[in-house]
């Protein structure tokens, strides 16, 4: 072979070998990088996480002062015994009571029929559902969908075999209810699930909290023995979340509405009068800035939404 041709053969071996050198450098360079700013990431969330709870702790103490700090406290309710022992100022011998209230209420209006209904109109519309029914329809008859224990057992396995694992976890204390009754004040999930369900009817069932987060507990206070007050807030850390705290807020305030129509009823039984409710939501956000936008400003005002007053606060 021509030795010019060797030569330059053997001289872009070397220029394609330095260039896999480089190429391993640059990869080497780049997983280096990405480890850096996977690192930087994760310092960035713990600060901001930090800043977060430093901000909410000095807001929150803004509200105690203002609002006094029971008012201020976050609650979180995770069955009907909570929700009566938390929202109302009574005597701890009274609540069992008041649950006994809450849950004749919840069977006399058969908000589970109900909510079995919704929550399998819903599942009807899922691809992977839609199958099911179409082989198991009875369970989309109302006079099944409480009585059919059978049935729920079955939906239960077909969601947990095709990974719908928070539906079914769902379906599975509602079962649980149903197989023993006395639970429901107790019960973790179907108790704050129905009042939730029975006072927001148009949110979605499949998606109803079985749970209640409440950022501020807010009040519940009863004037002259016919007005009831509901007030509960939530805390931002921006007004642009203001749609998202309207939404919690509305949810919110209907739940503390429906469990003191619940509580308050063998009153106005006896009052003979209707009560009457005032249903207010409080958004707490920082102070804005001189420099914030006029869509900013403008989010500050008051307003109603689905018959909730809604007021921002800065502080």
């Amino acid at each position: 072979m021509d030795q010019t041709i060797v030569s330059l053969l053997n001289t872009m071996l070397r220029d394609v070998t330095e260039m896999k050198s480089a190429v391993s450098r640059m990869d080497i360079n780049q997983a280096s990088l990405e480890r850096e700013v996977t690192e930087m990431r994760r310092s960035l969330s713990r600060v901001e996480t930090k800043q977060g709870a430093l901000f909410e702790r000095s807001l929150r103490e803004s509200i105690a002062k203002q609002f006094g700090n029971k008012y201020s406290e976050p609650i979180v309710l995770k069955n009907v015994y909570d929700a009566v022992s938390l929202l109302f100022d009574v005597n701890s011998d009274l609540i069992p009571n008041l649950v006994r209230r809450v849950q004749t209420e919840i069977e006399s209006q058969n908000v589970l029929q109900r909510f079995l209904s919704s929550f399998f109109r819903e599942l009807r519309s899922d691809h992977i559902f839609s199958q099911y029914f179409d082989t198991n329809p009875s369970l989309l008859e109302e006079d099944q969908q409480t009585t059919s224990l059978s049935g729920l057992n079955n939906l239960i396995g077909f969601a947990m075999l095709n990974k719908k694992y928070s539906i079914g976890a769902k379906l599975i204390r509602i079962k649980q209810w149903l197989e023993s009754p006395d639970s429901f004040p107790t019960c973790a999930g179907p108790g704050i699930l129905l009042i939730g369900f029975a006072a927001n009817p148009e949110t979605s069932a499949v998606s109803a909290p079985e749970e209640l987060e409440i950022d501020v507990r807010g009040k519940i206070d009863v004037f002259q023995q016919t007005t009831v007050v509901v007030e509960v807030g939530e805390i931002k850390s921006s007004i642009d979340s203001r749609a998202d705290a309207e939404a919690q807020l509305v949810f919110r305030a209907k739940f503390y509405e429906y469990m003191a129509r619940c509580v308050f009823k063998s009153r106005q039984q006896q009052d003979q009068a209707s009560l009457s409710f005032v249903l207010k939501g409080r958004i707490f956000v920082p102070r804005l800035h001189q420099s914030s936008t006029t869509q900013q400003q403008q989010q500050l005002s008051d307003t109603t939404r689905s018959g909730v007053s809604i007021y921002v606060h800065q502080l």
